[in-house]
């Protein structure tokens, strides 16, 4: 795992060590925006990709990583931007042992597009109006 604090200037400095300090406000000269968080762990257990919001952090992506290791084990990738460190950990906990779901999931099944989806609707209804005509027609007769 490897944590950075970014400053104004959009550069990152490795926070990992200091990154538990309270006081941790300032780096290299600038001020900290906000932390990133990179991680890569083992996909043997599974994890749902997509974009996870908890509390104050709304960027956080868990999606598959396109290397895999000797063995052909595959990996997940974890980035997430914070500002309350507190924050980002319980929702590393959470992510890691599955007990929260993704706001975006990246898995679900598509939806079409509005118009196809109404196009079938009335041609299913149309469908079903035309049935329910020629049975009661060939009742009559």
């Amino acid at each position: 795992m490897s944590i950075y604090a970014v400053d104004k200037q959009g550069r990152e400095s490795n926070a990992a060590r200091g990154i538990f300090d309270p006081k941790l406000t300032r780096i290299d000269g600038g001020s900290i925006l906000y932390f990133t968080l990179h991680d890569v762990f083992s996909a043997d257990s599974l994890r749902v990709r997509g974009e996870y919001h908890f509390k104050s952090i709304t960027n956080c992506i868990l999606d598959d990583d396109t290397s895999t290791d000797e063995s052909g084990r595959a990996w997940y990738t974890l980035k997430m931007e914070f500002f309350n460190i507190e924050e980002a950990r319980e929702l590393y906990r959470l992510i890691r042992s599955g007990k929260i779901w993704p706001v975006f999931c990246y898995e679900d099944v598509q939806v079409p597009a509005p118009c196809r989806h109404i196009k079938d609707l009335f041609r299913e209804a149309f469908e079903i109006i035309r049935r329910e005509i020629s049975q009661k027609y060939r009742n009559l007769f």
